[in-house]
């Protein structure tokens, strides 16, 4: 059955189902965040956003975590993960492993020590996780008016929100070559 063919009622029933099956296939959900009033910018130029948002992908790869949403802010990160509590730790470790190498390949001393998520967010239901979601996206909108979540090109906001989502091509990390990968990952062994 077509989803336009559905009521209201109908559609809710099915999404949670498909949360409550997916928070306990996964183990969970989360809102992982680092505190961005204890940090110093990591994020200054287009370089260190790309690097980012490539770091958040491999790494959420390693971990084997879900990245449900994100956003990258110049002294924090916010993303919503689908896993154990414990992954998400996994997941900050390879994070941090990468950005410390990068951080030092542009010759740049930043202390990392406070870009640490203590206690990530436990996202309990449906109505919590469409909250944080805004929440995540709302975030670089309230620092500079000029990105919303449509058009915050250091986010996840456009996927959520962006009605011509089909008009964004991307390359997939299967169809870089092994060079590339090595680069992404800043690893010998991608």
């Amino acid at each position: 059955m077509h989803m336009a063919n559905i009521s209201f009622l109908e559609k809710e029933s099915l999404c949670e189902f498909r949360f409550r099956e997916a928070n306990g296939r996964l183990g969970g959900f989360w809102h992982y965040c680092t505190p961005g009033h204890l940090n110093e910018s990591v994020n200054i130029t287009e370089e260190d956003y790309i690097f980012s948002m490539n770091n958040l992908a491999v790494s959420a790869a390693e971990a084997r975590v879900v990245v449900l949403t994100d956003s990258h802010m110049s002294n924090h990160l916010h993303t919503l993960l689908g896993c154990r509590r414990e992954q998400c730790f996994e997941f900050e470790e390879a994070y941090l492993y990468r950005l410390r190498k990068h951080l030092r390949a542009q010759e740049r001393e930043v202390d990392l020590r406070a870009f640490r998520c203590t206690d990530p967010i436990p996202v309990k239901d449906l109505a919590m996780m469409r909250t944080e979601i805004v929440y995540v996206h709302r975030n670089r909108y309230v620092i500079d008016p000029r990105f919303t979540p449509c058009s915050d090109p250091w986010s996840g906001g456009s996927v959520y929100f962006n009605l011509r989502l089909d008009d964004r091509a991307g390359i997939a990390y299967n169809d870089l070559t092994y060079r590339q990968k090595r680069a992404l990952c800043l690893r010998s062994e991608p």
